[in-house]
């Protein structure tokens, strides 16, 4: 097959592949796939992939022909000649920046991996080839010493590629041996790295006093690149055996320790004065900020109230808006089309600057402001108007011609072709003429036809769309228009087609606008749109495009690599609320295996490998020094993004489940239980790195509100096995043994701070805990699992020790009922251990009660305590054994509760002479020994506890006979 049909079948299997899901069948992309995978694993040839990169129209085709040219070089590097392995360097160079603003950017990044990766395999097979001979480094350099600003540009970015391929991430380090990969990271730190480190800092001190809005995005790149090299995890030295020492004994620590020709610049003392310079003048370029942000605030606003008056002239302002609309769209399709060399860009600004505001204005007369809980509705005016045209209407062609459209982009839209469509039809079907041309300029690679701003308020628009038109419910509006009920209403012909059309724009946007944030933001936000609807939601999720998404957003494959974390999080959550919303078990076991395991897989492996390298650390054997170099490596900026990857994921996973049904959130929920304790150890192993501490605390913030919607879906819920075991309540567990961590740091605080804090009190943040596990141990049954009963009974004595008012003071008399039942419960059925610890807690309670006596601030709650004064003494009665283990805790409670409550003690005693007449000496004895007024003290407590085994001896004696 020669090289022009190779073309035409990659651009043709790119076609099927990105085409819009509702247009091809799942077969057919899935033949598609295979193309390109068979394409990529067929013989190296450079001829070929240069063909391809120079005359496919397709930015897929080519980003596919480069990920193949990557694997061909690592796969064949030793059988590859110098001289071709030159061509392909230079060819490269050429070609990024020849093309470097028109290149997508995830192309463009795929072709300067490239070329870091034939530096660095040349540095590690031939050291002694001389400096000039790296071309790619020498490019480098070049680059950034240029005082032109699209070459620096380049230059920032050929740059990024070396720092991502040379940090600790073993991509394209396949044939290479350990002792290469340290050597050639460590060349490039000597040479490249401080090199380019000094260009830098050359560049912004030479430029800072012209710095304006203009270049601001430039400064902002070299600042993120300058952060990066101070940051950077620089090789240890293998002769230096104090530096292989110091690590070995504090490996979570990393310390910025260049190599010695590094010294003279970093020692030098203008550096730190530099940067304090480089603050204060872009701090000054704060207040310009705010105002530009005011001005948004305003445009807004005013946007507001335009949209407000279209509706209130709708039948003159949205057929002349989509007039509008129709001839700039009509415009840019000619131009898309048109041969000459030569783009006029003052009248593709204007084109540009029109669809964006047309699309605004028509986004805010056919939808209104909502908070993000309330529920979206179409505006009443909009409805009102559309009913009102349904006489002038063919319902049949309102339906038909958005298909027509997306199946044949190049129709124009002339007054005949809409002649019988309803407004708000027309306006739909505007807009997805605009977003198949702006598809097919992304598909050739023409991104200077179509603004970054268009793309992102299309996208406004279609979320916008989607939230107040698409799978409405008629039942909350009094007229419902026909029309809009059979193109957009629930179970239409079209809800289905739109909705899969709207899910292949997710997926164009991500693909085609990666590293433009703006609108990935908005893709994101459409996404989670479609999402949360039950309707679309159930419509995605059979499609293999959604399949296809989340598994590139799980992998994190390019070039959802390029999008912003906070994004990536967005997507998983829509893709969470999507299969959990479902009530398919099918779809809940493919999200399961396809997306929860996965993310748990690397987790585990994460903390896994973390946990053997520490323990062969401390056995200290002769894999001490190669176990302290691969623990470095997970300190690492790449490995440390990859832990921000993972938890934002799981972030996601819970901001999504919270949005589904309360059997849904019960089923994340349960299942969540060993990821925490994994993130946990994670969360000690990087204490000291600020950003990953902070995405581990949000996630448990954001798993706090799960546990309160959890109990809420739970409280009252019983099982039907008679044993239910430890794991499926492993997550009462982890919450009782997380609030005995928290008490226990109150109780011991080996904090440097002095300072006394009483706006927090743990003790009511841990009752809080605790009451919200009440519900759910459900008095015995729970309880009778050794793992929770032990971990119950340990954090309800600390607490009544520690924090006694707490439990008087906020729960309430239901509560604090089962509570003292739990207590009752403890005694009744456990061993010593549990028996003692409840017996500390009466003790406890009863001291906080007699404090409030002496205060005469008794309540109905301090009166429940004496119920356990004569359930004691009357089990000492019945009990025919002695308990020598608890019986000095037994006597202090007795004697505590008898100070409290003497009256009700002596009741009790005259009770118990009525039940056997020979008891009457002792217990008169006993009580003339304790008086009527018995003080609480530690001397009075030892005396009672020797009078009273002297009593409970003779009791036994008397009660035997």
């Amino acid at each position: 097959m020669d090289m022009e049909n190779i073309r035409q079948v990659l651009e043709d299997a790119a076609q099927i592949f990105l085409s819009a899901a509702n247009t091809i069948t799942n077969e057919r992309r899935r033949e598609a796939e295979k193309v390109f995978l068979q394409f990529r694993r067929s013989q190296f040839s450079l001829d070929l992939y240069r063909y391809l990169i120079e005359h496919s129209s397709s930015s897929y085709v080519v980003y596919q022909t480069l990920t193949a040219l990557r694997e061909g070089i690592v796969k064949e590097w030793s059988s590859l000649d110098d001289a071709l392995k030159e061509q392909v360097v230079q060819y490269l160079l050429s070609y990024v920046y020849t093309h470097y603003s028109t290149l997508s950017a995830h192309v463009r990044e795929q072709a300067l991996q490239i070329l870091v990766v034939i530096n660095k395999r040349r540095k590690a097979q031939r050291a002694q080839m001389a400096k000039n001979g790296f071309t790619v480094s020498l490019a480098l350099i070049n680059l950034l010493q240029s005082t032109n600003n699209q070459e620096f540009e380049f230059g920032l970015t050929l740059l990024n590629a070396f720092i991502n391929e040379y940090s600790f991430s073993n991509a394209n380090e396949a044939g290479l041996t350990i002792e290469q990969r340290h050597s050639v990271k460590r060349d490039f730190e000597e040479n490249e790295l401080k090199t380019v480190f000094e260009l830098l800092l050359n560049k912004l001190q030479s430029n800072l006093s012209s710095i304006s809005s203009s270049n601001h995005q430039l400064f902002s790149s070299i600042l993120t690149t300058i952060e990066k090299i101070l940051l950077w995890n620089f090789s240890s030295s293998f002769p230096n055996t104090r530096r292989t020492m110091e690590s070995s004994s504090n490996v979570e620590t990393i310390d910025w320790r260049p190599p010695i020709s590094w010294k003279q610049l970093v020692f030098d003392q203008q550096l730190v004065e530099f940067f304090f310079h480089i603050y204060a003048t872009l701090k000054s370029m704060n207040e310009t900020k705010i105002l530009l942000q005011r001005r948004c605030q305003i445009l807004r606003e005013q946007l507001i109230c335009i949209g407000l008056f279209g509706r209130h002239i709708i039948d003159y302002a949205l057929p002349l808006l989509i007039r509008l609309l129709i001839d700039r769209t009509r415009k840019l399709y000619n131009m898309m089309n048109n041969n000459s060399s030569n783009i006029n860009t003052n009248i593709l600004d204007r084109i540009n600057d029109d669809l964006h505001w047309l699309l605004l204005i028509c986004g805010h007369v056919l939808t209104e402001e909502y908070d993000s809980d309330e529920q979206k509705t179409i505006p009443e005016a909009v409805m009102n108007f559309s009913n009102e045209q349904v006489k002038y209407c063919d319902l049949n062609k309102c339906v038909q011609i958005a298909q027509h459209i997306l199946q044949q982009s190049q129709v124009d839209l002339s007054d005949e072709i809409m002649h019988g469509v309803s407004p708000v039809t027309q306006c739909l079907v505007a807009v997805l003429k605009l977003s198949e041309t702006e598809r097919h300029l992304c598909n050739k690679g023409q991104f200077e036809y179509i603004s970054v701003q268009v793309a992102v308020s299309l996208t406004w628009f279609i979320r916008r769309l989607a939230a107040n038109y698409l799978g409405f419910d008629e039942q909350s509006y009094k007229d419902v228009s026909q029309t809009l009920s059979v193109l957009l209403g629930k179970g239409s012909e079209m809800l289905e087609f739109l909705t899969n059309y709207f899910l292949s724009k997710v997926v164009t946007n991500l693909q085609m606008w990666a590293s433009e944030s703006d609108v990935i933001k908005e893709t994101a936000d459409l996404f989670v749109t479609l999402s949360i609807k039950k309707d679309s939601s159930s419509i995605i999720i059979k499609n293999d495009l959604f399949w296809t998404l989340a598994n590139n957003v799980i992998t994190n494959q390019m070039p959802i690599q390029l999008i912003n974390e906070e994004y990536k999080r967005l997507l998983i959550k829509g893709i969470t609320c999507s299969c959990l919303n479902n009530s398919s078990d099918e779809y809940r076991l493919h999200f399961d295996r396809s997306i929860f395991q996965i993310l748990n897989q690397r987790l585990h492996s994460i903390v896994e490998s973390i946990h053997t390298l520490l323990e062969q650390i401390k056995l200290n054997n002769n894999n001490k020094i190669h176990c302290t170099n691969a623990l470095q490596t997970f300190y690492s900026e790449n490995v440390l993004s990859q832990i921000s990857t993972l938890i934002n994921s799981y972030c996601g996973l819970i901001e999504g489940g919270s949005r589904c049904s309360s059997e849904q959130i019960t089923y994340l929920f349960e299942h969540s239980q060993q990821t925490l304790q994994y993130i946990l150890d994670l969360f000690d192993f990087y204490h000291n790195y600020c950003d990953q501490v902070q995405i581990i605390l949000e996630l448990f913030s954001l798993y706090a509100e799960h546990v309160l919607i959890f109990t809420k879906c739970n409280y009252g819920k019983k099982t039907k096995e008679i044993n239910a075991d430890e794991d499926f309540n492993a997550h009462i567990y982890t919450l009782l043994n997380c609030l005995n961590h928290l008490l226990a740091k109150d109780f011991i605080d080996f904090s440097n701070d002095n300072s006394a804090n009483t706006e927090v009190n743990v003790g009511d943040v841990v009752l809080y805990g605790l009451i919200i596990c009440l519900p759910l141990i459900q008095s015995d049954n729970l309880l009778k699992i050794p793992s929770i009963s032990s971990c119950y009974y340990k954090l309800v004595s600390s607490l009544c020790e520690q924090h006694s008012e707490c439990i008087f003071r906020l729960l309430n008399p239901d509560q604090y009922s089962i509570f003292l039942s739990t207590i009752k419960l403890g005694l009744d059925n456990y061993d010593n251990e549990i028996c003692k610890m409840c017996l500390e807690t009466i003790q406890n309670l009863t001291l906080y009660t007699m404090k409030q006596q002496k205060l005469n601030q008794t309540n109905e709650k301090t009166k429940y305590l004496e119920h356990f004064l004569d359930y004691l003494l009357q089990e000492i009665v019945i009990t025919t054994t002695t308990l020598s283990d608890l019986f000095d805790t037994l006597a202090g409670t007795i004697y505590t509760l008898i100070c409290a409550y003497p009256n009700q003690f002596y009741h009790i005693l005259g009770q118990m002479k009525q039940y056997d007449e020979n008891l009457s000496i002792i217990i008169d004895k006993l009580a003339n020994d304790i008086g009527q007024k018995p003080d609480y003290n530690r001397k009075a407590k030892i005396s009672f506890t020797v009078k009273f085994e002297s009593f409970v001896t003779n009791l036994r004696r008397i009660m035997k006979k």
